[in-house]
């Protein structure tokens, strides 16, 4: 996995009404893997 970019978003915005982090990240092999077969990936929800 690699992060592309990185933005910090003021609140309220867009997305949220707080302030928020936006992260562009490109997933390599990982794309066409479901989510819910990669160890770990959704525990930090």
């Amino acid at each position: 996995m690699k992060i592309n970019r990185v933005r910090y978003l003021k609140g309220p915005n867009y997305f949220a009404y707080t302030p928020t982090i936006c992260i562009e990240l490109d997933i390599g092999e990982l794309e066409q893997k479901p989510s819910d077969s990669i160890p770990g990936f959704n525990e930090n929800c």
